[in-house]
């Protein structure tokens, strides 16, 4: 599979980060900077993020998803685990959850559901004096 930095760069150019974006290694779903050596360049800053950051695949290998970078893009391990699984058609929807802001998006609605729901613990069900 690509290196981080490579990914990064496909990436970037298709949905229209510039070089400064680049910088710093992001999880390309939520947007969550990971930690980085200031003097490092950006490329070592990107492969060295590979604890932090994961190669996700957009459509699943088992569905037939390539290793390329066309469908493997940078995430947080949060992301990777909450992205649904996407068939070999559904490349475009897998990149669309994932520019919606990953796991941001998912935490959100679910936690949407849960004060609509007036669940215990969520807001609405908050009784202060």
């Amino acid at each position: 599979m690509p290196p981080l930095w490579t990914l990064a760069r496909y990436w970037a150019g298709r949905l229209g980060y510039s070089d400064d974006d680049l910088a710093v290694p992001f999880c390309f779903g939520c947007g969550t900077e990971m930690p980085y050596k200031k003097r490092a360049p950006a490329q070592q800053r990107w492969n060295e993020a590979a604890g932090r950051l994961e190669r996700a695949h957009l459509v699943d290998r088992w569905c037939g998803g390539l290793d390329g970078p066309q469908n493997v893009i940078p995430l947080c391990s949060l992301c990777h685990r909450l992205m649904p699984t996407f068939g070999i058609d559904q490349g475009d929807a897998a990149l669309a959850w994932v520019t919606e802001g990953g796991c941001m998006s998912f935490l959100l609605d679910a936690w949407a559901r849960v004060v609509a729901s007036g669940a215990p613990g969520g807001p609405a069900s908050s009784t202060r004096r």
